[in-house]
């Protein structure tokens, strides 16, 4: 595991050949290492984003790192290659993983913006003469991959919707500040009705515009070109509309158009003003990337502090020398093992004194572990294989066992529960001020479904064992009650639910005080018109004529409202630059 692990590569799409991934790798093995940041040949960093540490490296890329054409610094997964890290150091394995699985993971995106760049001046057009929205193929460009590696592929098709409007922007408890475009409808759901429409895209029928998956906004000069692109993310599933004339749609009167809201990922004062405009025009290009299911892996390798590893990150290989296994200390401490949890019916009575009270000094090498298979071999409920990888397991920190289906890698992961279980090496040991704890057990399968299996075979064994079972709902009516929503339930909500239900609703009350004070802002912001309260210092100051003017007619404007006729008072305004602008004279 780690650096010394066959080397990974990255699985892309057009690779023509069966040999292309043996070139690829002799290719990026050959061409020089680049390092990051300053360290890089040319001495100064490629883009905003190109940092030697990768604790300072933004996990979700810049427009400028996008759009750069030189190579990134991607390190090779190969212990002899250069890196600028020591050998056999955490340091370079976590900057490798972090930097391999990086470039992974924005690849697609890279190569969307990329080819969107190079043909900013047609893609408006095209996509006008496709009704609006259109799949567009950018396969003219052609990436190499790895970087400097010679080989090619095509990027896969994008989907754009053009005719795009900003309307508003609004809170979202789970996402924050989200911002809702108007985009034009794909033209196979034009002709439907709304219902319909709105049915097709809550069923995921055109598989476009996924929650929490990356698109991109572009915005669209008078020209009818494209001049700035930055990326954000879907964060409410698209919404079917039918807009009037009225409502000012994205193309025009009548037309259909979706409603999409999205987070731009980089929430700067420039990027705000470029692209949450009213007035401007946009277009939305889904790339279906899938960025940020890889977001919470480098969220926690950078996370990592190389000098106080976690104990699986210690264990990891930096090199290719063999590893030495070690006892794991809560079972090399132990005065004894017992091993009787695996015998089976009619087992010796001397060979279970023995297995009751094994020294862990007797599991400590190769030899001692194949002399016990041999001691305890046709009495107990593993085979010849499941045995010694049981005792493997137990002289190891990490152990690691694999096989085909129906090889009993569950029934020896329930034979190692068991173990544990039975010598007490999980939970609280002993009572009152002598209580030891050990710490609870963490059972992580790959399904649901994998998962109740396990947990059920385990409470098969132990009907008295404490469990908490994490995830959203199980199909096993036994361990419905072991869900952690339905403990908190039973055991929680009357020792907790009055104050985090008073919590909540402060936090409720503070929430709706937050959006009312964000419409405002907005409301601030886009208004054509400023009032006079914003701007009578600056008047003051700047032009004292026209404040002295300004003056005497909001004392005007207020007399004729406390003393006005009902058809003078019907056209004064409440601000008197609101009332300059829209004069009123009196018949």
């Amino acid at each position: 595991i780690g650096l010394g692990a066959p080397e990974r590569l990255l699985v892309l799409q057009g690779a023509a050949g069966r040999n292309h991934f043996a070139r690829a790798r002799a290719a990026n093995y050959a061409s020089p290492y680049d390092g990051p940041g300053t360290l890089s040949g040319r001495g100064a960093a490629r883009h905003d984003n190109d940092f030697i540490e990768v604790s300072q490296v933004r996990v979700c890329p810049t427009p400028e790192e996008l759009l750069c054409s030189a190579p990134p610094a991607v390190p090779k997964n190969n212990p002899d290659a250069d890196h600028n890290l020591p050998k056999d150091s955490i340091e370079r394995l976590i900057d490798t993983a972090f930097r391999l699985l990086r470039y992974e993971a924005i690849l697609p995106m890279t190569n969307a913006v990329r080819g969107i760049d190079c043909n900013r001046g047609t893609l408006c057009g095209y996509v006008h003469s496709k009704g609006g929205a259109a799949r567009v193929d950018l396969g003219e460009r052609r990436w190499q991959s790895p970087p400097g590696s010679g080989e090619f592929y095509d990027p896969p098709p994008i989907y754009a919707f053009g005719g795009g409007r900003y309307r508003k922007a609004e809170v979202d408890v789970r996402h924050g500040v989200v911002h809702e475009y108007w985009v034009s409808e794909v033209g196979q759901l034009r002709s439907r009705g709304v219902a319909a429409r709105q049915k097709a895209w809550k069923a995921g029928e055109l598989k476009l515009l996924t929650v929490d998956d990356v698109a991109l906004i572009a915005r669209v000069d008078g020209s009818n070109s494209i001049s700035a692109i930055t990326p954000a993310f879907v964060a409410v599933a698209p919404q079917a509309k039918a807009s009037s004339r009225r409502e000012g749609s994205p193309e025009g009167g009548g037309s259909a158009y979706i409603a999409v809201q999205l987070r731009i990922i980089e929430r700067t004062d420039e990027s705000l003003t470029l692209f949450a405009d009213p007035d401007a025009q946009y277009m939305l290009f889904d790339i279906r990337a899938g960025f940020f299911s890889f977001r919470p892996i480098l969220d926690s390798l950078q996370d990592l502090d190389p000098a106080n590893p976690s104990p699986v990150l210690s264990l990891l290989a930096l090199s290719r020398a063999p590893l030495q296994p070690h006892m794991p200390s809560y079972l090399s401490t132990a005065p004894s093992l017992d091993l009787s949890c695996v015998l089976g019916q009619g087992c010796r009575g001397d060979l279970r004194a023995w297995a009751e009270a094994v020294r862990p000094g007797d599991l400590s090498t190769d030899g001692q572990v194949a002399a016990a298979v041999a001691r305890l071999g046709g009495s107990t409920t593993l085979d010849g294989g499941q045995l010694e990888a049981f005792l493997q397991t137990l002289r190891r920190n990490l152990a690691i066992t694999q096989g085909p289906p129906g090889t009993g890698k569950t029934y020896l992961g329930l034979a190692l529960v068991r173990f544990l279980l039975s010598n007490r090496l999980v939970g609280t040991r002993g009572r009152g001020p002598a209580a030891h704890s050990s710490g609870p057990l963490l059972v992580v399968c790959y399904t649901n479904h994998a998962l109740d299996q396990m947990l059920g075979h385990i409470l098969d064994q132990s009907d008295k064992v404490r469990m908490v079972r994490l995830g959203g709902g199980t199909k096993c009516e036994r361990l419905e009650p072991l869900l952690l929503r339905s403990q908190w339930d039973v055991s929680n909500r009357k020792r907790y639910g009055s104050l985090y239900g008073t919590k909540f609703r402060e936090l409720n009350a503070r929430l709706k005080e937050l959006q009312e004070e964000e419409q405002q802002v907005f409301a601030t912001i886009t208004r054509k018109v400023p009032r006079w309260s914003e701007l009578r210092d600056m008047i003051c100051i700047e032009l004292p004529l026209a404040f002295g003017a300004f003056e005497r007619a909001e004392g005007t404007l207020q007399r004729y409202r406390r003393g006005g006729d009902e058809d003078e008072i019907a056209g004064i305004k409440q601000d008197v630059i609101e009332q300059w602008m829209n004069p009123f004279r009196s018949p």
